[in-house]
């Protein structure tokens, strides 16, 4: 597996969850990332950023367009908490370091 494609998944996957707080599905990652859903399963599975969970989608009437028939609970997928916690680690050690280079007189 390339690093590349472990790094698209991953970084899909975290910037879904950041902007909306919800968990993808492997379809919507297919969407964003162009890939292949085995690819995808097999990066999912392997990852030890990412975690497994269950999403309710809704699933539409045929008879009635527009009309959620009923839901189901189908895999999806979002960070861990343990990644999470490094990234807040790592914007608070920046930010701190802006302050500090900035706030004495350095431009």
């Amino acid at each position: 597996m390339q690093p590349s494609t472990i790094k698209t998944v991953e970084d899909t996957v975290l910037g879904f969850y950041l902007e909306y707080q919800e968990s993808l599905t492997v379809m919507e990652i297919m969407g964003e990332c162009h890939m292949s859903e085995t690819i995808i399963r097999k990066v999912v599975t392997n990852s030890s950023k990412i975690r497994s969970t269950k999403k309710d989608v809704p699933i539409m009437s045929k008879k009635y367009p527009g009309r959620v028939h009923q839901t189901r609970s189908i895999d999806a997928f979002h960070p861990t908490r343990e990644w999470l916690c490094e990234i807040i680690k790592e914007t608070r050690r920046e930010y701190d370091y802006f302050r500090y280079t900035r706030g004495r007189g350095f431009k």
